[in-house]
Parts: structure tokens; sequence; C-alpha cells
């Protein structure tokens, strides 16, 4: 039964290009590429698309779906997705049309086209074998809502990627719809071009909304949550001082409206991410009550997406400036765009005084930590230009460890050429005003540009820590604002983890840095852990299983399952304590020069 309505949906669907579509296709004539998009149909898990087009040539033949986004590092194929496609001339009969590629469909005469229809189907509950979507690059078509980025319901047809856009939004009338984009009277949303679609989400449903002032931007923010636990203005309330923050960090913020869009709720396969755009950032999180969100970290991810405005934004290279959504060309500034921004984040919190020091270089030792689990000869640069790849993936997030701390690294080292009068939050704010939303840098002389525009010896610190790997001067940087690194330390603390380390990577959690006693037992660093005490272990449940495993007496055993070269085997391990050597840790001097007192004084603040 239910393939026989899928079949009937389908009928429908397919013999809807009725002569009012057709009539509709001779009304909406125009140079824009003008799209309607019907929510109102939502039973297939599937966006229903008609685009409406005028005018098209033989090179517009191919149209083409995306096989990624900015932003993202990421191949989606969009393509994989694509249910149907057909085009209609103006009689309403149907042209031929061939999949030549994965995100591509030709058209056979294309001069005659008025109206291609489509569907594709929601990312979210939709399977894929390899390079799945992101959660928060993806789609979601439900009941009481839908989230749409552009990439994964738009195409457009070859040599128009710049031609302004038109969207149609059909829905119930009792949804809000939350998007940077402008909606004119005639109902339609308006883009100036696919880039512009791409980088707007929208958000649509039974929605909660809240908007406040900051420095004389109006932020908004909507909010789905599937079991209504979280209400905009409680999300706004809670993060209201790190916009503010943001604001001082940035001399004012250079948007007048910037919207953030979050959707909460719990399914099993639900992943938890945010994608940062120009005029808004899209966040996908469990469900959880505010205060538990705050805990999680939601203002240190709102503030790293919010900073984007300025990195990308105001900064950035022509590979952004004019994406290639067929075969995207990795740009070198991750360094930039990434690590900066999460340099950003963390900083401008710390010197708005909503965290203090000793949280701060606590949060800087967890990069530092986090960074050891990547390969160390792997430079950021390497890392960028890798970045579509599967090895590029595998070390990808290092951009947020290393690249932060390299940000650090080169804000004391602009802070110590300028006397204390100019750090990396000064340069980066200078070049937003030299460059701008609409003038990119050149992407092969940007690092000489940087140079030019700072001072000679930061050629040397690119080469070093961002062109190749060197150990970072963890040590020398620090000194210089009077704060003491060491890269080992006994903590005084009681080490109960029975000498095993953890990581995760793979989306799966690994053996690391185990004691000579296990190392005896015959567990090997790089051991894939399946389970201890016969219970199977996830990233979920690891956790519970390693606060029951600490709640053990020394001397007492348990089992410990791994996997390797494809086979499980299980030893017994004997729980046993000792001092606890923490690694990464910086202390404040009691006594610093004059000279690194001043330094730090300038660092501490903005300038």
């Amino acid at each position: 039964m239910k393939y026989i309505i899928l079949l009937f949906s389908l009928f429908l669907f397919f013999t809807s290009c009725t002569p009012s579509l057709i009539s509709r296709a001779k009304e909406l004539s125009s140079v824009d590429l003008v799209y309607e998009v019907d929510l109102n149909n939502r039973d297939d898990d599937n966006f229903h698309v008609n685009l409406f087009v005028n005018n098209l040539k033989k090179e517009n033949a191919i149209y083409q779906f995306a096989s990624t986004a900015p932003g993202t590092y990421r191949t989606m194929d969009m393509g994989r997705f694509v249910k149907s496609f057909v085009a209609y001339d103006l009689a309403g009969d149907t042209i031929a049309t061939k999949h030549i590629s994965t995100n591509q469909w030709q058209i056979s005469y294309p001069e005659k086209v008025v109206l291609i229809q489509y569907s594709i189907a929601e990312t979210w509950d939709t399977h894929v074998d390899s390079n799945s979507v992101y959660v928060m690059c993806g789609t979601s078509l439900e009941k009481d809502h839908a989230l749409i980025n552009g990439q994964a319901v738009f195409g457009y047809p070859t040599g128009m990627q710049k031609r302004p856009l038109k969207v149609k939004l059909l829905y119930p009338k009792e949804w809000l719809v939350g998007t940077a984009l402008s909606k004119g009277p005639d109902g339609f949303y308006f883009a100036k071009d696919y880039d512009h679609i791409v980088d707007s989400p929208i958000l649509l449903g039974r929605l909660s909304k809240a908007a406040i002032d900051v420095s004389g931007s109006q932020i908004e923010v909507y909010s789905y949550s599937a079991n209504d636990m979280v209400q905009a203005d409680e999300i706004l309330k809670g993060v209201d001082d790190v916009l503010h923050a943001a604001a001082d960090f940035t001399n004012g913020l250079p948007v007048d409206r910037y919207t953030f869009l979050f959707h909460f709720e719990n399914k099993q396969h639900f992943g938890a991410g945010a994608w940062e755009h120009n005029y808004s950032s899209i966040y996908a999180f469990p469900e959880a009550p505010i205060e538990t969100l705050l805990k999680r970290g939601i203002k240190s991810t709102m503030a790293h997406e919010f900073f984007h405005i300025i990195t990308p934004l105001q900064i950035h290279s022509e590979l952004v400036e004019n994406f290639n959504f067929v075969k995207p060309h990795p740009s070198n500034h991750l360094w930039l765009y990434e690590g900066t921004t999460e340099w950003a984040a963390k900083i401008m919190q710390m010197r708005a005084g909503l965290v203090d020091l000793k949280t701060y270089l606590g949060q800087m030792s967890k990069k530092l930590i986090a960074n050891d689990r990547y390969t160390q000869d792997y430079s950021l640069l390497e890392l960028s230009k890798k970045s579509f790849s599967v090895a590029g993936q595998k070390e990808y997030g290092n951009i947020y460890a290393r690249g932060a701390i390299v940000a650090g690294l080169l804000d004391i080292r602009l802070l110590e050429l300028s006397g204390g009068k100019r750090g990396l939050r000064e340069v980066i704010n200078e070049l937003a005003a030299k460059y701008g939303p609409e003038k990119p840098f050149e992407e092969e002389r940007f690092f000489e540009i940087f140079t030019t525009f700072t001072y000679p010896e930061i050629d040397g610190f690119f080469n070093k820590y961002i062109k190749k790997a060197e150990p970072l001067p963890l040590a020398e940087y620090s000194n210089k604002i009077g704060i003491a690194y060491s890269e080992t330390y006994s903590s005084g603390k009681i080490d109960t983890t029975a000498g095993l380390g953890i990581t995760y990577k793979n989306e799966a959690l690994y053996l690391e840095k185990l004691d000579s006693v296990n190392i005896n037992l015959g567990l090997q660093n790089g051991d894939k852990l399946a389970g201890v005490n016969g219970e199977k272990i996830s990233i979920g449940s690891v956790r519970k299983v390693f606060n029951d495993m600490n709640k053990l007496d020394p001397g007492e055993t348990f089992e410990l399952t791994i996997e390797r070269d494809g086979e499980e085997k299980t030893f017994t391990v004997t729980k046993f304590t000792r001092d606890k050597v923490e690694k990464h840790h910086f202390e404040v001097m009691e006594n610093p020069t004059e000279e690194q007192l001043a330094l730090r004084e300038a660092w501490l603040k903005n300038l």
C-alpha cells in the first residue's frame, strides 16, 4: 500500500505541470531565476521545487547542483539527493533531460524551457554511504517545521551563478520564518545571486523569536525546540553579554542585521554543530534546558560563528568571493577563517571579563592537548590545501586547536613588535576596513600582503608555524607576557584512570598514551575501544562507563574489550592510582619584569 501511495504521489508531481503553472511561467518571466518551494507537501520528505526561467541559451544547458558550499570544507554532492528532474516548454510538454554526472542534468533544448520541476530529499532522514552532510548544513522537512540550507535545495543553470534569485515559499499560515533574506511586497525572498541563497539558511515552522539591539545592529534569534524546551528569549538573555563582547572586539558590528537560527531536537542519529554565514548562522543541537546548553558551551559556539562576520565576510580571498560549486578549490587561509576566528571567540570573552585569565589559559591547555592527537608534522597550510580530501578531513579538526593557538602566538608577536600598541585584533580590524565584503584579497599573495601590512618579521612566523609545522614556541612567547609554560607538570592530584588514555577520532574511541603496565598486558596505543565489563561503549556512553570505573578501589579489576585488525580482544585490567601528570600548563608569574607586565597589560585588553 505504501508503495502504491508513493507511486500515486509521484504521478501527481509529474503531472502537476498544469496550464496554470505554464501561465504563471509566462507571468513570472524575468531576468531573475524564480523558485517556488512547496512546503505544504511534506509527506514524502522531499522538497518540491518549481523554477520558472526565461531566455535560457545553449550555454545554460547544464543544470548544476552543488558539490559543496563555503565554510563546510567537505564534499556533499547534493545531486545524490535529487529524486526527479523534469523540464517543460511553453506548451506544457516535457523537454528531454539527461543525468550526466552526480550533480548535473543536461537539458536538450534549453531555449524552449520555461519551467524546471524537481524534487530533492531532505538530508537528515536520507542515508548515504559516504560524505554525509553535516547536520547543520543539511535540510529537514517535518510536520511542524522545515530547515533549508540553500545548497541542499537549490541548483542553477550553468553560467547563471551570478543571476539574481527570487524564492517563494509555500507553507502553513501559522508558521514563522527565520532568515537573513529580505522579503519583498510580492511575497518573494530576494537573493542577489546563487552564492547569496547558499549563504542564507531558512528555518521555518513552530518557532519562537526574540530580538535585541547591539551597538546599533539588529540581532534576531529564532528557535525551533521539538518539545518547547528552549525559547528564543532565553537564548538571547543567556548570551547577551557575549554579543556585546563581540561588538567591543570588532569596534562595532559591520552588519545592520544578523540572524541566529537554532534547531533543538533529540534523535537517535542526530548530530550537533553550527555553520557560519555572512549575515546569519545556523545551530543544530540536541534539545536541553538553556542552563545545560550554556554549560555545554553554546556561548563560545555563538561567539565563534558570530566573529565570522569579520573572517571571512570582511576579509576573504577571491576563492571565497567567487566560490566554485562544481569543483571547489581549497583556500590556503583556513588559519585566518577558522583558526583566527576560534582564537577571537575565546579571547574576546576573557577581555570582556566573561571568563577569568585562569579559565582562558585552561582553554588553551585543552587546545594543546587536542593538538597532540593530530599528526605533528602536518602544517596548517597543508591542512588547508587538503581539506576536501579523506586525509585532510582526518586532520581538519586541528584547525580549531593548533589553528587557534597559532593565532594566539601571532597576537603576542604583533604586540611585541608594535611595543604593545597593535595586536592581532587591531590588525584584523584594520584589514576588515581595507577590504570589506565586496573586495577580496589575492589568494596567493595574502601572506605577503599581511607581512607588508604589519612587520617583516611576520614572514618568518608564517614560514615556521603556518606554512611549515615547526614546534610551537609556547614557552618563549608565553614568557613575553609574564606567563610560564610547562609541557608537563605534576598537578598534585590523583590519577584514577589506571593508565588509560582515550581519544575520539573518526567517530570512534581509541586508546592512547598507555601506561607501561597496560602495554605489558598486551594493549597497544591505537586500539579501538569496544567495551568495558561486557558493555558496548560509544561516545554517548563513555562518560558513564568511566565514571563507574573510577569508583573502583585500587586493586579491583575490570574487563576491557578492544578491536584490533578486525578482531576483538578482552584484557583484565587492574585499577591503580598514581600522581596525576598533566600536560600543557600555564601559570601567571608572580613577579614579572616591567617589560613582561607592560606587554601582558596590553594583551589583556582591546587596544
